[in-house]
């Protein structure tokens, strides 16, 4: 799994996973979502070019969205793969999460 950051000057960072977003993957997603969350205060997350996602990986944004509200933060979750609506749909979470508003079920 990729984490690719990208930063403009008057947008959110923008993070873009690549890959599976699977248990066996997770650890340098987690790490790297933890360094930005760190440093950002808004952040986008691209979900387009994810390939598989399991619970563990809607556990981690999950996680990643929870810690950001309650910090105070805004994270914001954009162009779900089929992959990821699949779970997502599969376990009901659809409405749990803070897609864009393009994104919105």
């Amino acid at each position: 799994m990729e984490v690719l950051a990208r930063e403009t000057q008057d947008q959110p960072i923008l993070l873009a996973l690549r890959g599976d977003l699977v248990i066996s993957e997770l650890e340098p997603v987690q790490a790297r979502l933890l360094e930005v969350m760190a440093v950002h205060a808004e952040i986008t997350i691209d979900l387009s070019e994810v390939l598989s996602c399991d619970t563990a990986g809607l556990q981690v944004l999950c996680a990643a969205a929870r810690q950001s509200e309650a910090e105070g933060h805004v994270l914001r979750l954009a162009a779900p793969s089929a992959a990821v609506e699949d779970a997502l749909q599969m376990l009901n979470l659809r409405s749990q999460l803070p897609f864009l508003s393009g994104d919105a079920p």
